[in-house]
């Protein structure tokens, strides 16, 4: 009815946010050593926003005062909801880089920056040294969001995104230059709650290797057909718990029980609702997965305390399958790995088991650790506190607060990472930001 007033404003609303953006920027350049080791990411970040910015200087441009009203209103639809997703989205980064550098939040969430960057990076290495994607097709290492939910989360599973409400998880489909990472507030203190990074960066990996629906569809080869669709409903999930495994050996496979522990007996039927795998179910799967891997000693211990839980009603046909499930997803050589199987991803597998027991010992009591001829890797060190909280033979709170502050020691005390320096990888990274479509918006 005001095509001329609507123009004004859409003018007006597009520049607010590039406005935003540029101050930002010179804010974020001057503080630039503060940030320290995420030069790259905001980089990559401004070229993300500039790519943004001038699509909808595209779209601005296209609405006209000659356009039929039909043709006005879906111009409008499509630039209204770019500038409402691109907003969603920036503010969702300058609140992590303002997370970063919280005075309180900030060391704690470096640390968890460190973990999650190193499991990405060494699965992006070896994918690399396969030949599966060149040292120009990198993303940036992920950043972890810290939000106020029961459990951790990736940005690009995109589930329950309308019932949760919350922006970062409108991006599930998007593969973002700049992975997100969402853990609560409240785990990100205790450094053994970040083995749940190894989980949620597994994600990613699918993302960007595209290993989920090849083992999904897999999944009919192995579990009767009443029960398969369930399970590749929970295809995703079973996959991120197997790259888990696959990182961080007994350390994971413990902390994922842990918490399952103290969830299972709510329910007194087996729940197939959920993306994830029952909880019950998922305890025994992830002993299973542990056996595949040789740990047998963490696979018994974990079925051991399962014992005590009572089984939720329908449970027994999907216990059977664990094994063979496990096995699927760990040992099936997968054409989007060159043919070889998960479990493939960590060489080094045995070799980590043994550091991370040795400095969860050190953790234990501060005595008796001499550092490896090669430092260990961050992604090491959550798994090394779970291991000690385990085996602590008096577990109150102060003994697992002592524990605590030398593991958040030992992992400052590491090298700092240098994340993606050498090749040019701004193309690759474009090309991401290019993709990002917000169309699926609703007004």
């Amino acid at each position: 009815m005001f095509p001329d007033k609507t123009i004004i404003e859409m003018k007006r609303r597009a520049a607010f946010l590039r406005e935003e953006v540029e101050a930002w920027k010179e804010a974020a350049h001057s503080n630039r050593d503060q940030l320290g080791v995420h030069a790259s990411q905001l980089t990559t970040l401004e070229d993300m926003m500039d790519v943004l910015l001038d699509k909808q200087e595209r779209l601005l441009g296209g609405l006209r005062m000659d356009l039929s009203p039909k043709q006005f209103a879906v111009g409008y639809h499509r630039l209204a909801n770019e500038i409402v997703g691109t907003h969603d989205l920036w503010r969702i980064f300058r609140y992590i880089f303002g997370q970063l550098q919280d005075e309180r939040m900030g060391s704690l969430l470096d640390a968890a920056n460190r973990v999650a960057s190193d499991c990405y990076l060494a699965w992006l290495n070896r994918a690399r040294q396969w030949q599966l994607i060149t040292e120009t097709q990198f993303r940036e290492p992920p950043l972890v969001y810290l939000e106020a939910v029961h459990s951790p989360a990736t940005a690009s599973r995109g589930t329950e995104v309308q019932a949760l409400g919350f922006p970062v998880r409108r991006y599930g489909g998007h593969r973002l230059p700049i992975p997100i990472v969402l853990l609560p507030f409240d785990q990100v203190g205790l450094m053994w709650l970040l083995c749940t990074l190894h989980h949620e960066v597994g994600h990613n990996l699918d993302q960007d290797l595209e290993l989920g629906d090849e083992l999904t569809a897999s999944l009919e080869n192995v579990v009767s057909v009443e029960r398969c669709d369930v399970w590749q409903a929970w295809g995703a999930e079973v996959l991120a718990d197997a790259l888990g495994v696959v990182s961080g050996g007994s350390g994971f496979g413990y902390a994922l029980a842990s918490l399952l522990f103290m969830l299972a007996p709510r329910r007194a039927t087996l729940d197939t609702s959920d993306s994830h795998p029952d909880h019950y179910l998922r305890i025994h799967l992830a002993a299973a997965m542990l056996e595949q891997m040789g740990a047998q000693e963490a696979a018994d211990a974990i079925r051991q305390a399962a014992e005590a839980l009572d089984a939720p009603a329908g449970t027994d046909g999907f216990l059977s399958d664990c094994s063979a499930v496990a096995a699927l997803f760990l040992t099936e050589p997968l054409a989007a790995l060159g043919d070889r199987p998960l479990r493939d991803l960590n060489p080094d597998w045995t070799d980590e088991e043994r550091q991370t027991s040795k400095l969860a010992r050190f953790l234990q009591t501060g005595l008796g650790f001499h550092a490896p001829a090669s430092p260990l890797a961050p992604r090491l060190v959550p798994l090394a506190a779970e291991l000690a909280i385990v085996s602590l033979s008096n577990a109150d709170e102060a003994a697992m607060m002592a524990l605590n502050e030398r593991a958040y020691d030992y992992l400052e005390s590491l090298e700092r990472p240098t994340f993606l320096a050498g090749a040019d990888r701004a193309a690759f990274l474009h090309s991401l930001a290019e993709a990002i479509d917000f169309t699926e918006g609703t007004l």
